[in-house]
Formats: C-alpha cells, structure tokens, sequence
C-alpha cells in the first residue's frame, strides 16, 4: 500500500459491518454533529463518493484504518445539527488537548454529546406512528401509538463539519486500544 507504509493485518470493520439504524457523528472542532441512516452510508462507499485515505495511530507507521472522507451534503438524508454553545466544553472538549486524548476518551465525549442532543430532541429521528380509529382507544386519550426501536452508532468525527464524514472501511488494532 502507499503512503504511511505496510498494512497491520487490516480487518474488513466499519460503516458495513455495523448493525446500526444510525450514525451520528460529532464533529468536535465545528459544533455540529451529523446523522444520516447507515445504509445511506453504506451507498456512499458503494457508490466510492468522497476520497480515500489511509490512517495511522500514533507510536506505529502502519496503516490502522482505511477511511472516505465523504461531504456530509451527498450523503442521502444526512441532517447537520448545531451543537448548543457549552456542550463540548462539558464533556471535556478543550481544542488545544484534544488531539492528545485517547481514542477512547474522544468516544465517551461523543457519546456523552450524543446522549444531550437526544434527550433535549434535537436529533431528527423518523418515526412509525399509527393513527387509532378505534373511538374506545381515542377516549383514552390515545389518537396515535408511536413505534421507535432504532439503534445509533455513535462515532467522535473532529472534523466532519470542514472536512468530510469519515466512513470506516477497514481498521487493525494493533495496541489494543478502546
């Protein structure tokens, strides 16, 4: 492979192999974080839109990840959220250290900014509602019934809002690091 230097035994993982409903990712240096439903993520590598690059993990020079840079604008129903003033700095967010922060402390801010968009209703989630006919039902105060099991994969994405949404295609662990 070119650029960084030779694979560390890459295993397929990522956008297709998730079993997700939904993608969120926060895009920390931007404010703003981006849903879209995952099989429309799934076209978009299919489709080979936005461009290919490699990654590497600090304290090796092996390839650790392939990635599409994907506009988050040409992925189909992408929403772009702003993300409220104060919420990054709430779960840690300092953009002088946060290159320096573990991968996994750049995923519980994620999840932590995913979990306040959800509860305050800022994440626009489509849902199956059904409209009650039966005048029993209605008089108990129930004209609709809504339906919602919908599972979201949460991704830390610093840059998705300047750069593009990163879609995961392949990635080794070499350190073991979660």
């Amino acid at each position: 492979m070119d650029g960084m230097g030779q694979s560390n035994n890459l295993k397929d993982y990522g956008i297709q192999t998730d079993e997700s409903d939904f993608r969120i990712h926060i895009s920390f240096f931007t404010g703003t974080a981006y849903i879209f439903p995952t099989v429309s993520g799934r076209k978009a590598i299919a489709l080979e839109l936005g461009e290919v690059f490699e990654a590497s993990q600090k304290g090796t020079d092996k390839i650790t990840g392939i990635r599409r840079k994907v506009p988050w604008e040409i992925i189909e129903d992408c929403r772009e959220i702003d993300i409220p003033d104060g919420w990054r700095e709430d779960v840690g967010y300092d953009k002088d250290t946060f290159y320096h922060k573990s991968t996994s402390e750049k995923g519980r801010a994620a999840e932590k900014v995913t979990y306040r968009l959800l509860k305050a209703g800022r994440v626009p989630i489509p849902l199956e509602s059904q409209f009650v006919t039966d005048k029993d039902i209605q008089q108990q105060g129930k004209d609709f019934i809504i339906r919602a099991t919908i599972s979201i994969e949460c991704k830390c994405d610093a840059w998705a809002g300047r750069t593009g949404v990163r879609l995961q295609t392949a990635e080794s662990n070499p350190f073991k690091r979660y």
